[in-house]
C-alpha cells in the first residue's frame, strides 16, 4: 500500500473542537524513527557503568513500543493536517505539548505498528475501544473523498 492512499481524521480528546489528520509511515520512515530513537538511546548510556543497571524491569510492549520509535519523527511524517489556526509544518510540530505529542504519537504507533501478539494487517487503523469514545476517528482518501 501507498502511504499516501490514506488519512485518518481523529477529534483531539482532550481538546474538545481540535482534530489531527493522520497518515500511515512508509518502512523507510518507521526506520528513521527507530534510528534516531536507538542513537538517542546510546548518547544517553555513554559512560554509563552498564553493569550496574538492573535488566529485570516491568515494561509493557506498549511502553516498549513508545521507546523504540522518536516521537519527533513519528509525528513529522505522520501528521499531515490539523485544526489549530497555526500550520501544520515540522517547526510548530515540534511545540505541540506532552499531552498532545503523546497522543498523537500512540495513534501514529497504533496505525503502524502491531504489538506483540496483535493479529491482522500492521498498517490497520486502531482496534476499537484503544482509545477513549470521545477520541473519534473518520478516515478518508489523500484527496479528502
Amino acid at each position: 500500500m501507498l502511504v499516501t492512499d490514506k488519512r485518518t481524521e481523529w477529534e483531539i480528546p482532550h481538546e474538545p473542537g481540535q482534530h489531527m489528520t493522520f497518515r500511515p509511515l512508509s518502512g523507510s520512515e518507521l526506520d528513521e524513527a527507530e534510528r534516531a530513537a536507538t542513537k538517542r538511546i546510546l548518547d544517553m548510556a555513554q559512560g554509563l557503568d552498564l553493569s550496574k543497571l538492573s535488566t529485570t524491569q516491568d515494561v509493557s510492549d506498549r511502553d516498549t513500543r513508545r521507546t523504540k520509535y522518536d516521537a519527533d519523527i513519528l509525528i513529522k511524517y505522520g501528521v499531515v493536517d490539523w485544526s489549530y489556526q497555526a500550520e501544520c509544518d515540522e517547526t510548530t510540530k515540534r511545540d505541540l505539548d506532552a499531552r498532545t505529542r503523546d497522543w498523537a504519537r500512540d495513534i501514529i504507533l497504533d496505525m503502524n505498528v502491531r504489538l506483540e501478539g496483535e493479529v491482522g494487517n500492521s498498517s490497520a487503523s486502531s482496534p476499537e475501544g484503544a482509545f477513549p469514545p470521545s477520541s473519534r476517528k473518520r478516515t478518508t482518501s489523500a484527496s479528502g473523498a
